[in-house]
């Protein structure tokens, strides 16, 4: 994933300019303080991995 970004549920920018590459086998962990975008990226995540439907909650 290369400059990511994401607008959150308030219409703000919840992700701008993020980048990264986990490759087959690894394990990617999203953690931080409420309301930092891990929902957001771990949703963008999911997106870019080909799946559907996701919503975290």
């Amino acid at each position: 994933m290369r400059d990511l970004t994401v607008t959150g549920d308030k219409g703000t920018p919840a992700l701008k300019g993020v980048s990264l590459g986990v490759q087959s086998g690894e394990i990617l962990g999203i953690a931080g303080v409420s309301g930092n975008g891990q929902k957001e990226l771990a949703e963008a995540s999911a997106v870019c991995a080909g799946w559907t439907g996701v919503r975290l909650n």
